[in-house]
């Protein structure tokens, strides 16, 4: 399928190649299936993910805010996808150095890991990871340690102590 040849393209880094593929998909989803089905919530995501890795972030908060929009309505508010969206969405915004707006939208994914995951989940511990990178570019190191010292014992107690990521 087209969706599956972008991802393809964009697991190469041939980014603006999956982009393509990635639209072909969207239009034709839209034209067969509406645009509000659940679908398009996937095909949105996979075009955000594309612009972001492109660093067009504006394009790609636009692509993630469909896809969020979408999946609200089909899974509702507390589903992990919606705060997978949520922290994508984050990571834009600290990308673009705007670490107050990347918190505000961090802190909501936050809340919704922690109702639909539980407090020692892996994702939970990831996202305590972003919110201290951004409290740490904000020069707020106090609350970076205190994020980052929680990402730490999740990451420790979920994946072990020698793994990559806890390094």
């Amino acid at each position: 399928s087209y969706s599956n040849l972008g991802v393809c393209f964009n697991d190469k880094g041939k980014n603006k190649t999956a982009l393509i593929f990635f639209q072909k998909s969207m239009e034709i989803r839209v034209k067969t299936l509406g645009p509000d089905h659940p679908d398009l919530g996937s095909s949105y995501n996979n075009i955000g993910i594309t612009y972001k890795s492109l660093g067009e972030y504006d394009k790609s908060i636009e692509f993630f805010q469909k896809a969020l929009e979408i999946r609200k309505k089909v899974l509702g508010l507390e589903h992990p996808e919606i705060s997978r969206l949520y922290n994508n969405i984050g990571v834009i915004y600290a990308s673009k150095g705007k670490y107050d707006k990347a918190l505000e939208i961090y802190k909501k994914a936050l809340n919704i890991r922690l109702i639909s995951l539980g407090p020692e989940h892996l994702e939970v511990g990831r996202l305590y990871n972003n919110i201290g990178n951004s409290y740490d570019e904000k020069g707020e190191y106090d609350k970076s340690i205190e994020f980052t010292q929680k990402a730490l014992y999740i990451l420790r107690k979920t994946l072990g102590p020698n793994h990559p990521d806890v390094g």
